[in-house]
């Protein structure tokens, strides 16, 4: 074999197609951000309040909101600097600043069916539940039922 290379592999081969598989890798990464990012677009482009200002422009009844890092967190403010709330699986009643958790927070522009106090009742009637399901009983279907008593099952 004296004269002769013996060769393995195409190391230009082989570069190419795993620059090709890192693009390709790249390209679903970016698609899934963009659908992660369009989710959250509307929240977004609200004006994000800390706790001691959410205090003075959210009004009882209201639809809120607050984003963690992989998704985003929902409540009904009661008016008095606390919400209710689906928490670890369980309706209750805690501190707008620790519903915030340091997180800013978000005004959710959705309709009212029903007046402030009757969204409170409604939150109220539910406290201590624990029906929690990621999908059909979540924070986000629990303060739409609260203000409009229908469910809304995007999160």
């Amino acid at each position: 074999m004296k004269g002769k290379e013996i060769k393995l592999f195409d190391e230009s081969e082989l570069f190419g197609e795993t620059i090709g598989l890192l693009s390709n890798l790249e390209e679903s990464l970016d698609s899934l951000l963009d659908v992660f990012d369009d989710s959250r677009n509307e929240i977004r482009k609200r004006q994000a309040l800390l706790p001691k200002e959410a205090k003075r422009l959210f009004q009882k009844g209201d639809h809120i909101a607050v984003m963690r890092l992989c998704y985003t967190h929902h409540g009904i403010y009661d008016g008095k600097g606390k919400v209710y709330e689906y928490n670890k699986g369980k309706v209750i009643h805690r501190s707008l600043e620790s519903f915030a958790s340091g997180d800013l927070l978000y005004l959710i522009s959705d309709s009212a069916r029903f007046t402030p106090d009757e969204i409170i009742r409604r939150a109220k009637s539910r406290l201590g539940e624990e029906n929690y399901h990621l999908l059909w009983n979540n924070c986000v279907n629990f303060a739409t039922w609260c203000r409009s008593g229908a469910v809304s099952y995007t999160h």
